[in-house]
């Protein structure tokens, strides 16, 4: 019988320990909570949605949904992994939409939905990243697995009729080709 270690001692003894950032409940919160920042950022920096009270679930549903299609493809270790990418995926993003709007207000031009696109490749970026790297997934399982997330996400935040010239506009294009 394998000997277990200090710090496994102390989380099976106290529960409040369990809630930390190593705990992947704290990764799948934080990544749902921070989902809703990001629909209220792109609400209220980017583009007036219409609305946005429906937009939030919706985007939280899409998030929680794409986390089970994730424990589907994972191993049981590696789920907790996988949470923890798409907290720190969703931190790039709303990280990359605050630059955006800091961007637009130096320079006094109008927010542009290019950085909730941005932010969205680069989520999944991350995320292709961390599943070939850390999780040692394939490139085309790898992309079949993490554009998902950010996709849909993506897609439940802007509106349907804008996400052609969202996607097909000049600098998004070289974007999407460097990704």
């Amino acid at each position: 019988m394998e000997k277990a270690d200090d710090v496994s001692n102390i989380h099976n003894r106290f529960s409040l320990t369990l809630i930390n950032p190593a705990s992947h409940y704290f990764s799948l919160v934080g990544s749902l909570i921070i989902a809703a920042v990001i629909t209220a950022t792109v609400h209220f920096g980017y583009h007036e949605l219409d609305n946005i009270w429906f937009r939030i679930p919706i985007v939280i549903g899409v998030l929680a949904l794409s986390q089970i299609i994730d424990k589907q493809f994972t191993r049981k270790k590696e789920y907790s992994k996988s949470l923890h990418a798409s907290l720190f995926g969703n931190m790039l993003w709303i990280a990359v939409l605050l630059m955006g709007l800091l961007a637009s207000w130096v320079l006094v031009k109008e927010a542009s939905l290019f950085f909730v696109t941005y932010g969205m490749f680069l989520f999944a970026s991350f995320r292709i990243g961390i599943f070939t790297t850390t999780l040692g997934a394939s490139i085309k399982k790898a992309w079949a697995i993490c554009m998902v997330q950010p996709l849909a996400m993506f897609l439940a935040i802007i509106p349907y009729d804008m996400w052609s010239s969202v996607l097909t506009d000049p600098w998004q294009l070289d974007l999407e080709q460097c990704f």
